[in-house]
């Protein structure tokens, strides 16, 4: 937990509270315990106001992203980056209008890969007792700073 405190990066999760604000189409995607994570945010952000989609499966998942606008926003949750390497490496099809897309993870190659817009990394052990909690740790700081953006924002 300590390692996530210490080594995520807060600008770029003001930018996706930001965005989150001002999107009004927005998709929390995961793996196993990432979509966990991803329907805890979900909640969270419901209970905030601000309604968001899941899919479960990540055959939907896929077609989301595929059919994905540039009206869309789309957080997805991969702790070790591997999200896109269970169907192909580390892309989808091009689209005419792209949505706008933040990968968090652990993994910092994934930095590199031209299709997120921005990247939420932090430091990881990757060892399976970290796993989830360090996920719903990040999941937990991007809903408490979105509630912390709305009273700043109201007040």
């Amino acid at each position: 937990m300590n390692l996530v405190c210490e080594s995520i990066d807060y600008e770029a999760l003001k930018h996706l509270v930001k965005d989150i604000y001002r999107y009004e189409k927005i998709a929390i995607l995961g793996l196993l315990k990432a979509e966990t994570v991803a329907m805890n945010l979900q909640s969270d952000l419901l209970m905030l106001g601000k309604v968001a989609l899941t899919k479960v499966q990540f055959k939907q998942q896929l077609e989301y992203l595929k059919n994905a606008t540039d009206k869309d926003l789309i957080i997805i949750f991969s702790y070790t980056g591997i999200y896109f390497e269970h169907i192909f490496p580390r892309r989808i099809p091009k689209q005419q209008a792209k949505p706008k897309v933040y990968f968090v993870t652990s993994d910092y190659n994934s930095m590199s890969n031209k299709y997120f817009d921005e990247v939420i990394s932090f430091k990881s052990l990757q060892d399976y007792a970290s796993h989830p909690f360090q996920l719903q740790l990040v999941g937990s700081l991007i809903a408490q700073n979105y509630a912390y953006y709305l009273t700043k924002k109201h007040n």
